[in-house]
């Protein structure tokens, strides 16, 4: 079975003219800009979309503490204006403490509220390393609310090395949902 199409030249010259127009509208809707730096949508111009923000405070210095009271740990508190939504409060850092029975705890603040706490103790009678990690998820109304983590010892000294082991990190991720 043959099938034979014959188009004439002025049908196939209008068939290319309107092919061409409507590459250029999907070009130019899909591109959305003149300039050739930026190409394509943002995520902001995607329906639906929502990126999340992160900000993160690093604490780089050696600190100790012998308080048995919640006390800031230094460098890592984080102050901003929020809009309403939910957020992920994240902390890490590597801590030491010795002696047997004796523990650091921490926990994550917000605006002097308790929203999660962490303990890293010792076992055995030696020097102990470990790298633990707390967070807390839930909503955050809109306006200004300070973020701390805090920290203290049933005994002893604790101690974070941010020079010697690895930095301290508060982590907040907001726009989740």
């Amino acid at each position: 079975m043959n099938i034979e199409l014959n188009i004439s030249k002025k049908h196939l010259y209008i068939l290319t003219a309107l092919v061409i127009v409507f590459a250029g509208l999907i070009f130019a809707v899909a591109y959305g800009t003149n300039n050739p730096a930026v190409f394509g949508h943002t995520a902001s111009e995607i329906e639906g979309l929502s990126i999340p923000k992160v900000n993160s405070v690093v604490g780089t210095t050696n600190i100790q503490t012998s308080n048995t009271n919640y006390d800031d740990m230094l460098h890592m508190t984080y102050t901003d204006t929020f809009t309403a939504g939910n957020i992920l409060v994240t902390f890490n850092a590597p801590f030491s403490v010795a002696g047997y029975g004796q523990a650091i705890s921490f926990q994550i603040t917000i605006d002097s509220v308790s929203k999660v706490v962490g303990q890293f103790g010792v076992t055995g009678s030696s020097l102990h390393y470990g790298s633990p990690m707390i967070s807390w998820a839930g909503p955050i109304t809109a306006g200004s609310h300070t973020i701390k983590v805090q920290w203290k010892v049933n005994g002893g000294t604790g101690s974070q090395s941010g020079l010697t082991h690895g930095q301290r990190t508060l982590t907040i991720i907001r726009g989740l949902q």
